[in-house]
């Protein structure tokens, strides 16, 4: 460390020598690079009343000598050095919050057994496996020893029936799979955190702990919870995300003071998903704790029936054959459909099958989707290919060029779990065989693949695996995990009434009454069903819409007709996605859209597929449809900030147009965007945003005044948008800034997740992967605000202390968006995007 520093320990000592300080902070001055006369911290013993001492972040191997006078200190933080071990010190005698977190302690240290006044101590990060230390602490308050070696179960277990002040324990991240036994007598306990372990269930003795306000258990291995948790009647929090549970218990209800309750990333069926929302969607966002006791209540005060409805939706490429087959699965001697009825946009119809004896019902009902094959239809099929489905992809003989990988993943990234069935649609006609040359690898890499079967379509009934066919798609839809499970009879009630409506749409008022007529009478009981109705497809109902909230879309083809119509407009293709309103009363003619015009251009904007002009409002573009070829512009590449969008697996379509929708104030004279890209402008910085299909990236570049507003605008949107992809794995890259990179077109980007993952495990470079492979300095790539994070980085397994950087939410191999602020990205001059373009020149 420089002079600079052993001058500003100095002065930071001699002042609180001067004031007769309470507190002293010297946490980052590299004290062991120090000379010995400065790190000993001789000059500490001026310091009589002290009581706050703050030497985290020195990178100490043992204490100072210093420390020794300090009789009345209080508060000591220790935390990020390097003890291995530390020596004997009896003279804290009046300490109550000790750090020792971080430091590679494979053993607690003997003098602290004699700190009896100890409060708050943070062990966290060690190494430790004993703990016979601790038992003596007998006002110990709060404990926390995540992220040791606690699985290394010791001979002797240590006794804490001492503990009896303990009232907050953290013991997340030490690879537990039973609890240890001296938990067992901290029946004072009011927070347990066992998040990030291999708990594949509570021992029973944990019912004792009623005391608790605060319970983590996410990220275990829980299949059930355990009935005696109902007990627990001071819970206020309890964290379940990360589990394997199937089932939220009816018994939360009794659970009269809980608040917050997670439970992500767990494929629970009952209650069932649209009752639990976005808890199930985003990590951070929690159950809706009102309307979970309205559902159970629901259940206990009604009679339930059992549900056999889903989804079929049928994907694949245009003219493969999936409109011949939906014709087929209603009507096996129907004649296939011409060449000219083909798909455009989504079809729904309806096909029922019987359901076995032991069934309490008589018919399965399945809702068949229909998706037109053409590209231009993809970017809103997505919002569509739900999860809890069945899905089937056929491929045609004619045609041989499916990408069967870009629709298996993309069925990945929007189906979740739901089972997938390849039809190979053989055309005797065109070839008696139809050879997929890597299907074993696809099998091995999509384990939703489960069924692999070859027909020819033209043939049916009499072609050989149609009976196949039918029994392999009833098996699939019979075993789907929310199939069977118990329903409030009025759901089923309201829902075969309004499928007997033949209205297309119906007011809020109209929806509301027919389900007083059923017997739920309370407004938000009705509203929880429409949206349970709208998430499984057979209604739309945009509840928090201010335009749409008061229309209940009966017939949801009804409003996907008039999307694609525009899309599909030869005068609007033309037009390079330019329309007018007028144009739209042309396009929606016919007396079922009277009255609706406004409802429908909402329904687009609500799509995210158009947006005004904001210097003509009765103008639109559909962003998808914009000329593809770049337009000239120029772009000032000094001192400019970058940032990559890179999808490893697989980018979905739409999601840079969609981004242009959020962003379209921003435009450059409202006219400097194209299909793959656009510039922004603020009036301090401007953006450029590029989408490269081939490099699955988006790629940001800022140049101007105020770059990071702007910036946090940009990621802000696309963040944002990834909320709505749950299982999408993507990157966040920034430039390396090394001499090598700087006058590169194309620098070395590194991936923000690896550079934080090095910060965690005290890593300060990296490497870059440019000749001569300089070590560069990770906070100076990331910016200052990675630095506070450092220093109080909290639990990264619990999601409510997970870093965010650029709005962004870092979990395992997982990244998703979060709505946090944007972080800092440090300049790097000089450097542009490697594609060069017309504004490259200029």
């Amino acid at each position: 460390m420089s002079a600079n520093n052993t001058l500003e320990i100095s002065e930071r000592i001699n002042k609180a020598i001067r004031k007769n300080s309470t507190d002293l902070d010297l946490h980052g001055m590299n004290l062991r690079e120090q000379p010995v006369a400065i790190k000993d911290l001789s000059q500490l013993r001026h310091l009589t009343q002290l009581q706050s001492l703050d030497l985290s972040y020195n990178k100490l191997i043992m204490l100072p000598n210093g420390l020794r006078h300090l009789t009345l200190l209080q508060s000591l933080n220790l935390s990020q050095n390097q003890l291995k071990s530390t020596d004997g010190r009896r003279h804290f005698t009046q300490l109550q919050f000790l750090e020792l977190n971080n430091n590679g302690l494979l053993k607690l240290p003997d003098w602290l057994r004699h700190l009896t006044q100890l409060k708050t101590l943070d062990l966290s990060q060690n190494q430790l496996a004993s703990l016979d230390e601790l038992s003596q602490l007998a006002q110990l308050q709060s404990l926390n020893l995540s992220q040791n070696r606690l699985y290394a179960h010791p001979v002797r277990q240590p006794s804490f029936t001492k503990l009896a002040q303990l009232q907050s324990l953290n013991i997340s991240q030490n690879r537990l799979h039973v609890l240890p036994n001296w938990l067992r007598h901290l029946t004072k306990l009011k927070n347990l955190n066992l998040s990030g372990n291999r708990l594949t269930q509570l021992p029973d003795w944990l019912r004792e702990h009623t005391q608790l306000q605060s319970l983590d258990l996410s990220h275990n291995q829980l299949t059930q919870l355990p009935d005696w948790l109902c007990e627990h009647t001071q819970l206020e929090s309890l964290a379940l995300s990360y589990n394997l549970l199937t089932q939220l218990p009816d018994w939360l209800h009794q659970l009269t003071k809980l608040n917050t309750l997670y439970c992500y990333n767990n494929p629970i069926t009952d209650p069932p998903p649209e009752i639990l929302g976005d808890a199930l969607k985003h990590s951070f966002s929690t159950v809706n704790l009102e309307a979970l006791h309205r559902y159970f209540n629901q259940l206990l005060q009604a009679r339930t029936v059992t549900f056999y409805e889903a989804k079929l939706l049928i994907i694949g490429e245009g003219g493969a054959g999936k409109t011949s087959l939906t014709c087929k699965l209603q009507d096996k001697h129907a004649p296939l459909p011409k060449k000219e009825e083909s798909t455009d946009g989504i079809d729904i119809v309806t096909w029922h099958f019987p359901l076995p004896p032991e069934c309490d019902e008589e018919q399965y009902r399945v809702n068949i989707w229909d998706f037109g094959g053409q590209e231009v239809y993809f970017a809103t099929h997505q919002f569509f290919l739900t999860r809890r489905s069945v899905y089937v992809l056929v491929a045609d003989t004619r045609q041989q060029h499916t990408d069967f990988y870009t629709w298996l993943r993309m069925q990945e990234t929007f189906g979740g779990d739901s089972p997938i069935i390849l039809l190979k649609n053989r055309n005797r006609r065109h070839g008696s065989r139809f050879f997929i040359e890597n299907l074993p690898e696809l099998r091995k890499r999509f384990a939703n693949l489960k069924d692999v079967i070859e027909l020819d379509l033209e043939n049916v009934p009499d072609a050989d695996n149609w009976p196949t066919l039918l029994r392999n798609l009833e098996y699939r839809f019979l075993t789907l995990d929310h199939v069977g499970k118990p329903r409030p009879a009025t759901w089923v009630a309201v829902r075969e009434a309004l499928s007997q409506d033949s209205r297309d749409t119906i007011t809020q008022q109209q929806y509301l009454n027919v389900c007083t007529e059923h017997y739920i009478k309370r407004t938000d009981n009705a509203l929880q069903l429409s949206d349970y109705l709208h998430h499984l497809g057979d209604i739309l109902h945009f509840q928090k819409d201010a335009v749409l909230g008061d229309l209940v879309i009966l017939q949801p083809t009804w409003g996907l007709d008039a999307v694609y119509r525009v899309l599909d407009s030869e005068t609007i293709v033309k037009n390079w996605g330019q329309f007018t309103r007028s144009e739209l009363h042309t396009l929606w003619h016919e007396p079922k859209y009277d009255g609706h015009h406004h409802h429908l251009l909402r329904l687009m904007e609500n799509f995210q597929l158009c947006y005004p002009l904001t210097n003509q409002p009765d103008t639109f573009i559909a962003p998808q449809l914009l000329e593809p070829e770049v337009p000239d512009y120029t772009w000032d590449h000094e001192d400019n900030r970058q940032l990559r969008y890179h999808y490893p697996d697989f980018m979905p379509r739409g999601i840079l147009s969609r981004a242009i929708v959020k962003l379209h104030d921003r435009i450059e004279n409202q006219d400097l965007v194209w299909r793959s890209g656009v510039i922004l402008n603020n009036g301090y910085a401007r953006a450029e945003l590029l989408e490269l299909r081939g490099e699955n990236e988006i790629r940001i570049r800022i140049s101007g005044q105020n770059k990071r507003d702007l910036l946090m605008e940009v990621v802000k949107a696309l963040d944002e948008l990834h909320l709505g992809f749950p299982k999408l794995r993507y990157e966040k890259r920034i430039p390396c800034n090394c001499t090598a990179c700087a006058p590169r077109l194309e620098p070395h980007f590194f991936n923000l997740k690896d550079l934080l993952d090095r910060l965690a495990h005290r890593r300060d470079t990296i490497e870059c992967n440019n000749p001569p492979y300089n070590y560069v300095a990770i906070h100076g790539l990331i910016g200052d605000d990675i630095r506070h994070m450092q220093k109080h980085p909290g639990n990264p397994f619990d999601q409510r202390n997970i870093y965010n950087v650029f709005g962004s939410l870092y979990q395992g191999d997982h990244h998703q968006g979060d709505k946090t602020e944007v972080g800092d990205i440090t300049d790097s001059t000089s450097v542009a995007i490697g594609r060069k373009s017309s504004a490259d020149t200029n």
